[in-house]
């Protein structure tokens, strides 16, 4: 009697695994990328100013960095679009190898951001700030404003290229390939192709050559497929 007792024990055990196991899956990634044209600008530049005295180093740099807002305002800069990204003063420190160091003037350096709506318009607006007095360009760099319908058309292409992944994959281990189970995202954002630095006070004359560039939208998901 025991004995049969356990015969069906195990059987039972053994239904009970076949029944609550998990079907054969498979997991793929795919990529979609789309490259679209920037068209908008963000231009990093600075007004640097030395004096003796703080207060005078930080009187030069308000008087100049005003004449730069207001000649970009005349170049059709909305004052909305243009931002305070740091300000500091500190006085300058010379260090010698016999361990002195001497205090120099102070620097005072306001640094701002300006968005350029129209790309054809960088190069004025880098001339505008330049003619106002700006003398330091750290970095003007491209984007897209409206990514919305590039990231759908890479979440299209990623979708498809896991799909396909799966079913060579499946198909060349003699298996059917069955429902998508699980499907999870992963934004790796926007990758920006043109950047240009300099710094101004090296600039000639003549009008400042800008081109732009486009940006690359990249979705990656991972889906997990049943296998028949």
């Amino acid at each position: 009697m025991k004995k049969i007792l356990f015969i069906l024990s195990t059987l039972l055990l053994i239904s009970s695994a076949f029944l609550f196991a998990d079907p054969a899956t498979i997991s793929v990634n795919g990529t979609g990328t789309i490259s679209i044209k920037a068209d908008t600008a963000s231009i990093t530049l600075a007004v640097i100013t030395f004096d003796q005295e703080a207060s005078v180093a930080a009187s030069k740099n308000a008087t100049i960095m005003n004449k730069v807002s207001q000649s970009l305002l005349s170049a059709g800069i909305s004052s909305e679009d243009i931002s305070t990204d740091n300000y500091y003063l500190r006085q300058e420190t010379r260090y010698y190898d016999d361990g002195k160091k001497e205090t120099k003037e102070y620097r005072v350096s306001n640094n701002i951001t300006v968005i350029v709506k129209d790309i054809d318009k960088v190069g004025a607006t880098i001339d505008a700030a330049l003619s106002g007095g700006a003398n330091q360009l750290s970095n003007v760099s491209f984007f897209a404003s409206n990514t919305s319908k590039a990231y759908d058309q890479a979440r299209v292409l990623a979708v498809q290229q896991a799909s396909n992944s799966a079913a060579l994959l499946t198909q060349t281990a003699g298996r059917k390939l069955g429902k998508a189970i699980r499907i999870e995202e992963y934004s790796n954002g926007s990758a920006l192709r043109n950047e240009y630095v300099a710094d101004m006070v090296m600039m000639k004359a003549e009008s400042t050559p800008i081109s732009s560039g486009s940006t690359d939208i990249s979705v990656t998901v991972q889906i997990t497929f049943e296998m028949k």
